[in-house]
């Protein structure tokens, strides 16, 4: 049985696969891996972002969803013919929907040594409100 060799570059251009099963396509936008956290008053979500700098993230929010973009301004052009090619310096996207609407003013994001941070303040509704309990005292 003839068999293909999953480095030989014709197959890397039309196989629905990545050699090995593993690997990212340069043409398409990378899925940016988030983590969230959720707060008595916000929704904090993290992402890994690479070599980025302010100017290189757009952030969007639309009802109960926020959209990350990045894309690298500047990264040097790096050589295509990889052996191995499991991540790149961008582009990424990201759409997250969250479990109540989100005001942009109510939003703040930073980057900081490669990382995503974005604070999204909870609803009034949707947050935890601590009621305290008074005592009485019992009249006779």
């Amino acid at each position: 049985m003839a068999r293909i060799s999953p480095w030989y570059p014709g197959v890397r251009s039309w196989a629905p696969w990545k050699p090995g099963g593993r690997g990212v396509d340069a043409d398409w936008d990378q899925e940016l891996p988030v983590n969230i956290y959720d707060t008595a008053e916000t929704w904090v979500v993290t992402a890994p972002v690479p070599g980025m700098e302010q100017g290189d993230v757009q952030l969007t929010c639309e009802g109960n969803a926020i959209e990350i973009s990045a894309e690298p301004k500047g990264f040097p052009q790096l050589p295509k013919d990889y052996l191995l090619h499991e991540w790149a310096a961008g582009p990424y996207h990201r759409r997250i929907e969250l479990p109540a609407e989100v005001e942009a003013t109510h939003c703040d994001a930073s980057v900081a040594a490669g990382m995503l941070v974005v604070r999204i303040r909870k609803p009034e509704w949707e947050r935890t409100v601590h009621i305290p309990v008074q005592a009485v005292s019992a009249k006779k």
